[in-house]
């Protein structure tokens, strides 16, 4: 299957930021690795870009083919405002900087550390689009946020849609009570610009390690609500 170039955000050596518990950067660089090598071993002939906002230069532990970029994002900034507010950084930094994504134009966003395990079910629109995302809507049909561990996009869609996203997003405080976290800034940049079929038509069953919680996860796996919980997003695909 014919798949865009990967983007794997990281942040090897994070800042002193709220609500990241897992802060050791032998540990960040490890589950980083081993989330390079589940993607290397699925689809051995991915193209993968992987930028680090830290300044740490990943290409002594990674595959030659692999392109590292890295530098380092606004600290001041990160401080102030969060880690989204470096993601944000990282992703735009990689589409101005990286040589694999300006040859191939659509890309694929992973957070570092994570990994999708059904990419063979996704259909050639949900990956090379525009933008496509998981997001979650309310009850009454309103997009309230995104899910940004996992999305596919068109580089100069993106940097178009979401042009001040460094600067408009704010997590430091309880993400629980937060609606300016990099997911609901995003979800306000979708609705701002009017974008139509955003939607993944497959739900991405996303695993690996959360930098925040310090833990392993496994998106959208339960097999019971799964089955309901896919074909209520194959249906809104449709709609939205």
């Amino acid at each position: 299957m014919e798949l865009p170039v990967l983007l794997i955000t990281s942040a090897i050596k994070p800042d002193k930021v709220s609500y990241l518990k897992m802060s050791d950067s032998d540990k960040r660089l490890e589950a980083t690795i081993n989330g390079i090598k589940r993607w290397k071993t699925q689809y051995p002939d991915l193209k993968i870009v992987v930028v680090d906002g830290t300044n740490f230069d990943l290409s002594p532990y990674i595959p030659d083919d692999i392109e590292s970029l890295f530098f380092h994002h606004d600290s001041s900034l990160v401080e102030q405002l969060g880690k989204g507010a470096g993601e944000a950084q990282d992703i735009e930094y990689a589409l101005r900087k990286s040589s694999l994504i300006k040859n191939g134009n659509y890309f694929m966003k992973v957070t570092g550390k994570y990994w999708v395990e059904n990419l063979e079910k996704f259909k050639s629109e949900d990956l090379f689009t525009n933008f496509k995302c998981k997001p979650i809507i309310s009850n009454t049909l309103s997009l309230k946020y995104i899910n940004t561990a996992f999305f596919c996009s068109n580089k100069d869609a993106y940097l178009k849609i979401f042009k001040n996203l460094p600067y408009e997003v704010n997590d430091n405080h309880n993400p629980e009570e937060s609606n300016s976290d990099l997911e609901h800034i995003m979800a306000i940049s979708i609705k701002k610009n009017n974008l139509r079929n955003y939607i993944f038509s497959e739900i991405p069953m996303v695993a690996g390690w959360t930098g925040t919680g310090d833990h392993m996860i496994e998106l959208y796996k339960d097999r019971k609500k799964h089955f309901f919980r896919n074909l209520k997003y194959k249906i809104l695909s449709h709609i939205f």
